[in-house]
């Protein structure tokens, strides 16, 4: 998902059922980031966070938050 609407649509699945009242739900979470790499293979530089998943009940969700530089 990489539109605002599209990613406050499935923000909206999952908020959709979180209870009312003393409730949780349980969600798995993970970022990703671009990176840039020197000539010996190590991080230079580390960008924005650019890909966020968000894993519930069945689906993972992956937003598209940042574009590569």
């Amino acid at each position: 998902m990489d539109t605002v609407s599209s990613i406050n649509n499935a923000a909206s699945t999952i908020l959709h059922d979180v209870p009312d009242h003393d409730g949780s739900i349980v969600i798995g979470f993970d970022c990703e980031w671009n990176v840039e790499l020197g000539p010996t293979g190590r991080v230079q530089r580390r960008g924005k966070t650019a890909i966020i998943q968000i894993a519930y009940q069945s689906r993972v969700y992956i937003f598209q938050v940042c574009t590569i530089w």
